[in-house]
């Protein structure tokens, strides 16, 4: 049989096998065809990033030479005390022209004003009979004279010495010297039951001149007058 004859075949059992409609209906039409795939689109292969070039290590330093610790240099011995020589004691030790009491540093020795400022000094401390011990034995006189001044000197609560100038209107002996002596005075209240022969035995309260001459004298310079005026 031919390729015809069995096409014709085929035909004929459809027909019988599907009825009269199927040879009245076309056949269906083919499936369209199917589009080609687009290409898709291939990224370009990415390069590996690059590693970075190897640091080279820094070359390690010379050795620095170690200088070798200081040694201090060994004491220097001490020397042994040299002993002074023991000095002779003068025959005759000079005898102190003047006084010095405390308070009084700076002041020349065997001065008039040095005198004057330690016997105003003891009057102050409320020692009335070491100053009337500085007095010129022509002055204080005897026991009783003594007795006059001590009570003179212990009416006086205390005293400042201000100004001390020399005085010398006249010529003056050897070994004398006379000041104008400026006191800043607080004087005591008055026994009542033995009053003064002058209220404060002449002294007030406040600033008081007096001239005061003074004796130079061995061992101490003593005061040889106290007076009201020049």
């Amino acid at each position: 049989m031919t390729h015809e004859h069995r096409l014709a075949s085929v035909i004929m059992v459809a027909a019988l096998t599907l009825g009269p409609a199927a040879c009245n209906n076309p056949p269906p039409p083919p499936p369209p065809p199917v589009p080609a795939a687009l290409p898709v689109a291939v990224a370009p292969p990415v390069a590996p990033p690059l590693a970075p070039p190897p640091v080279a290590a820094p070359a390690p330093s010379p050795a620095q030479p170690v200088a070798p610790p200081a040694v201090a240099p060994p004491a220097p011995a001490e020397k042994p005390p040299v002993k002074e020589p023991t000095k002779e004691p003068s025959a005759t030790p000079a005898q102190p022209t003047g006084i010095v009491l405390p308070g009084m540093a700076g002041l020349p020795k065997a001065t008039g004003e040095n005198a004057i400022r330690g016997f105003w000094a003891l009057v102050d401390r409320d020692k009335p009979a070491a100053a009337v011990a500085l007095m010129d034995p022509a002055l204080k006189g005897g026991a009783q004279g003594a007795a006059a001044w001590k009570a003179n000197l212990a009416s006086i609560d205390s005293v400042q010495v201000g100004r001390v100038s020399p005085w010398s209107a006249e010529k003056l002996p050897d070994g004398v010297e006379r000041y104008k002596v400026s006191l800043n005075v607080k004087c005591k209240a008055d026994d009542p039951a033995n009053p003064p022969p002058i209220p404060h035995y002449g002294w007030s309260n406040g600033n008081n001149i007096r001239w005061m001459t003074v004796k130079q004298a061995v061992p101490v310079a003593r005061i040889s007058a106290i007076d009201t005026g020049p």
